[in-house]
């Protein structure tokens, strides 16, 4: 049950950073209309996905410690 609330969570945190991930993506894609730089968005676009990426698993960690010392 606690697990399965956990992961339910987990889930919505996922979404709501690939919501943002994609709203920003959107955002850059309409701001820059140029071909020349294809190649440096996608570099920060990737660089960006793996910060986020790196906040997560933080998070993730961060909510696993809390419940482990609350049980």
């Amino acid at each position: 049950m606690l697990l399965l609330l956990l992961l339910l969570l987990l889930l919505l945190l996922l979404l709501l950073l690939l919501l943002l991930l994609l709203h920003h993506h959107h955002h850059h894609h309409h701001h820059h209309h140029h071909h020349h730089h294809h190649h440096h968005h996608h570099h920060h676009h990737h660089h960006l996905f793996y910060h986020v990426n790196y906040y997560y698993f933080y998070y993730y960690c961060y909510y696993y410690y809390y419940f482990y010392y609350y049980y």
